[in-house]
């Protein structure tokens, strides 16, 4: 009994971590808003997981509001609508999405 109640000491010292540190059950991934590149050109606003951004971000042609626009001049807002730029950071005719098309969107798929 003696070499069992350390063992069993410590089983329970590591489940107890366990639970601990645990993601709650049913426990969701934040959620971030995107402006989503559809295959017309045009954009609207999706909600997805924050794991897949990156992917959306890089493989899709898409961007977050307040990115810049592909317009000179403009930025994505709340509603991924085009609105004009408070800085004036996006002057310079390059597009945020580095397809090097200014003014149009090209889809690339």
């Amino acid at each position: 009994m003696s070499r069992i109640r350390p063992l069993l000491t410590t089983l329970a010292l590591v489940l107890v971590a366990m639970l601990l540190t645990a993601a709650p059950l049913g426990a969701k991934p934040n959620k971030v808003d995107v402006c989503h590149l559809d295959g017309n050109g045009t954009y609207h606003l999706i909600t997805i997981a924050e794991p897949a951004v990156d992917s959306h971000l890089a493989n899709h042609g898409d961007a977050l509001p307040g990115d810049d626009h592909p317009d000179p001049g403009y930025v994505f807002g709340d509603d991924c609508t085009a609105v004009e730029d408070p800085n004036g950071d996006n002057t310079s005719g390059e597009d945020s999405i580095g397809d090097g098309d200014v003014g149009t969107v090209d889809p690339g798929f």
